[in-house]
């Protein structure tokens, strides 16, 4: 499922390479986290329980705002692509708040 929705960032979306390699990276830390955690991963029955304790795992391991920030997006984006395909009906990080970044 990664897979398909990395090549409709790049294919139908347009994102950059790196982007899409950031993505991709980021959903397969998050299925890691989720299979560690959780028994039978599946994207339909993760809730944003399980996205939120996900984030403060990666707060807590050190990761920037910005990081955690895309993390989010990436989960978010993933969701919102298998709500188009109608593999879902509901995104649970749709309200997740996102991290405040120093401004620099």
């Amino acid at each position: 499922m990664i897979q398909q929705y990395i090549i409709y960032l790049r294919s139908i979306r347009g994102y950059s390479l790196n982007t899409c390699r950031a993505y991709e990276h980021d959903l397969r830390q998050f299925v890691a986290y989720i299979q560690q955690h959780t028994e039978g991963m599946r994207w339909s029955t993760i809730t944003r329980t399980e996205i939120d304790n996900y984030i403060i795992h990666l707060r807590a391991a050190g990761n920037t705002a910005k990081t955690t920030n895309r993390a989010l997006s990436s989960i978010s984006g993933i969701y919102n692509y298998f709500i188009r395909e109608g593999m879902t009906k509901s995104n649970p990080c749709k309200y997740e708040s996102r991290a405040k970044m120093a401004e620099t």
